[in-house]
């Protein structure tokens, strides 16, 4: 090689070398940056010298904040450069030890922080055991209390306790209230209780937490035995099986006498059939993957969870009456669902193979579908079809003892997020009133302060600037009808909002109570008490000023006994004239209260488990079989609300009527009889363990 070569290629590696120094000083000075302004902008709480186990040799000194557990070794000179911290919303549990033939107490910590696997693109959360070695004197017993100090902070904060500076050598968490777990050994592929024992069994017994696994031998066994459960000597029950095994819990506690206080009794869900829409929604509500190790991030979900209210759907066919809390289906969909039974075997891949089938043999069904919409109803022409929001509904429920004056409904709307730990267990009747609106949480983002053992129930009316919409702020006049951001959040329709227009919205002072019997209508032949809130409020964009009417249903919790159902006419009448009616062939007609139907299933990408509403996701004749194939491989990231073809509204209520003879007609994964059908949204009636 000639000389001017050469010197031109030892240029290049010396280059190549000082950026490599440059990167790695920028790498350690940004982490010694980080770890001195954590401990410096975060409450040190403890701070000790342990050995981290196994590695014998090297002292660490381990520090505790309220963000997490920091530990370095002392013997680095540039320590800041290795230290690591354990996140507390990564831990689940954390122990004292002991070894045979040693004065040492250990210190082991259980967390489950994400991690990004090599070659794929998806996090994952992974399981990372720490443990630190305290020996700090010959005598056992001044270890292990130095050790049990140590522990009880960690599992506080990991709880999301409160913990002073100052008691914490005296403090130390309550323990976690006692799980019933039902297991369904022949749900789906049949291995929920092997996913139980191997999985999940383990988890909980990181995190300390004390339950009792109920197999459940014949259809309607869980059913029957919630129905006879002594609720006070239970925290909550898991469900660990399909979304059937839901099904007959909700039901099973609906048909409690004292069924206004057994509904708010906690409910969790971890995976273990074939579908597990109802896991995979809270998944989706909390960050957590749908599709990649789906029991470890639903068990993580249930540690370290929030009880948080959950929307439920009051279903009425001539012969029966059903809660349900996923879904409706006829057509296609509830095709799918019931002609792939015979595939349980194989899991969820049944749904792929049904779905191919059905679509060989396609097929349209003939019916009236009629619902009660949020907004205004036009139907969908193509993506750009964007038009002002004219009218909005919502429902909720009111006390006896309140009045019906819109502002009060607002005020004790957001004292709903001061309900104290406990009061989910309280029989009282003075939080009756329970506002219907919402708004769904940005898939990526996670509630880190949820705890088994504290009741307190999660805010519906936290928000996240997730989507394009008006800029709304509250009027400042002094009247009465002062409509927040909150407010107009789960008033405007996706599909119909001002996507990048900025404006204000005012209230209008007249207000108006009008009792609407006619329109409400009663179940069974009974008229409820129900009142119509009519508003107007005028709304300034950008372009133009226009005004939007609001009409809000208050109506009891209940009503002889049962579950008020106001906006239900008798099955046997015509819907009420507020009512939008449709009577075409569709391909299939599903209404949905959760974001999935099943881990490739986001069905209602916006929905929420307490949005006071249902999605009414339907598509009509005139697809061809490669075009409706291709919309189904869409379901999977929800890009079918994109499509067309398919038309997403919200409401309050809905009823189908079929002419078609053929098809199924299933609520929440279970056959019902394929004829009239109706339902009403119950908002936050029921109570789930999940995170937001």
């Amino acid at each position: 090689m000639e000389e001017p070569e050469k010197r031109k290629l030892r240029e290049i590696t010396r280059g190549m070398q000082t950026k490599r120094i440059t990167s790695r000083d920028k790498s350690h000075d940004r982490k010694q940056f980080d770890v001195e302004m954590a401990t410096k902008r975060d409450e040190v709480l403890l701070c000790q010298e342990f050995k981290l186990y196994p590695k014998q040799n090297v002292i660490y000194t381990v520090t505790v904040t309220r963000a997490g557990v920091w530990y370095h070794p002392r013997t680095n000179a540039n320590s800041y450069c290795d230290a690591k911290c354990v996140q507390f919303s990564d831990i689940i549990g954390c122990r004292c030890q002991k070894t045979v033939d040693s004065s040492s107490a250990f210190i082991k910590i259980f967390s489950y922080p994400f991690k990004k696997p090599l070659f794929r693109s998806k996090r994952s959360r992974r399981r990372i055991v720490v443990i630190f070695e305290v020996n700090l004197s010959s005598d056992f017993s001044s270890n292990l209390q130095v050790a049990e100090t140590w522990r009880n902070v960690i599992n506080c904060l990991a709880r999301n306790l409160p913990v002073n500076k100052e008691d914490v050598g005296v403090f130390a968490p309550p323990a976690p209230g006692k799980l019933l777990m039902l297991v369904n050994p022949f749900s789906g592929p049949g291995k929920a209780l092997q996913i139980f024992r191997n999985e999940i069994q383990p988890m909980l017994e990181e995190a300390e937490i004390p339950f009792k696994m109920q197999v459940t031998e014949y259809a309607g066994h869980a059913h029957k035995i919630v129905q006879n459960l002594i609720l006070k000597e239970w925290y909550g029950i898991v469900i660990v099986s399909g979304d059937g095994l839901i099904y007959e819990v909700i039901n099973g506690l609906m048909q409690r006498p004292d069924w206004e206080q057994a509904i708010r009794f906690p409910v969790g869900c971890l995976p273990g059939g074939s579908g597990n829409a109802l896991c995979c929604s809270i998944n989706y509500s909390a960050g957590e993957p749908v599709d990649l190790h789906i029991v470890l991030h639903s068990t993580f979900i249930l540690i370290k969870h929030r009880i948080i209210p959950m929307d439920l759907v009051f279903v009425q066919t001539p012969s029966s009456r059903i809660f349900s809390f996923l879904s409706v289906t006829w057509g296609m969909m509830a095709d799918i669902d019931y002609e792939s039974e015979k595939y349980r075997a194989i899991g969820e891949a049944r749904f792929t193979v049904g779905a191919l089938k059905r679509i060989m043999n396609l097929r349209t069904y003939k019916g009236r579908f009629s619902f009660l919409p949020v907004a205004e109803y036009k139907p969908k022409v193509n993506n750009s079809n964007r038009s002002i929001v004219s009218k909005i509904r919502r429902f909720s429920w009111r006390s006896s003892r309140s009045t019906l004056n819109l502002t009060n409904v607002d005020d004790q709307s957001h004292s709903y997020q001061e309900f104290p730990s406990g009061l989910i267990r309280q029989t009282s009747s003075d939080q009756d009133l329970i506002p219907s609106r919402t708004r769904a949480v940005s898939e990526n983002r996670t509630q880190e302060n949820g705890f088994l053992p504290n009741l307190k129930e999660e805010s519906p009316h936290q928000m996240s600037p997730a989507r394009s919409e008006p800029n709304l702020s509250k009027s400042k006049s002094s009247g009465s009808n002062q409509l927040t951001r909150n407010d107009l959040d789960a008033m405007l329709v996706v599909e119909n909002s001002l996507a990048g227009d900025n404006g204000t919205v005012e209230g209008n002072t007249n207000q108006n109570e009008i009792s609407n019997e006619d329109d409400a209508g009663a179940t069974d032949g009974r008229l409820d008490s129900v009142v119509w809130k009519l508003d107007k409020i005028t709304a300034s964009a950008s372009r133009e000023d226009f005004e939007i009417e609001t009409e809000t249903a208050l109506a009891p919790k209940s009503s002889i006994g049962s579950v008020s159902c106001p906006l239900l006419p008798p099955l046997d009448q015509p819907v009420p004239g507020n009512w939008v009616t449709i009577d075409d062939s569709f391909i299939f007609v599903s209404v949905v209260y959760q974001t999935h139907l099943g881990s490739d299933m986001l069905a209602a990408p916006h929905a929420h488990l307490s949005d006071g509403f249902m999605y009414l996701v339907f598509a009509r004749e005139g697809l061809s079989k490669s075009a409706l194939l291709s919309l189904l491989m869409t379901f999977g990231d929800g890009g079918h609300i994109d499509s067309p073809n398919v038309e997403i509204v919200k409401a309050l209520a809905f009823r189908i009527e079929p002419i078609t003879e053929e098809g199924n007609m299933m609520v929440d994964g279970e056959k019902v009889e394929c004829g009239p059908i109706q339902g009403q949204i119950l908002p936050h009636l029921s109570r789930i363990m999940a995170m937001q």
